[in-house]
């Protein structure tokens, strides 16, 4: 199935928004001195 470039990048970020929002999420869950947390998502 051939899937055109468009439709790709369209579904890229999709995920990327969604992976994003999850990572948003996920900052309240890690601690304080983790390398993920806050800022360095924004």
């Amino acid at each position: 199935m051939h899937v055109s470039l468009k439709g790709f990048l369209l579904m890229f970020l999709g995920l990327l928004r969604t992976l994003r929002m999850r990572l948003d999420y996920g900052v309240w869950l890690v601690p304080r001195g983790s390398v993920v947390y806050g800022p360095n998502w924004l």
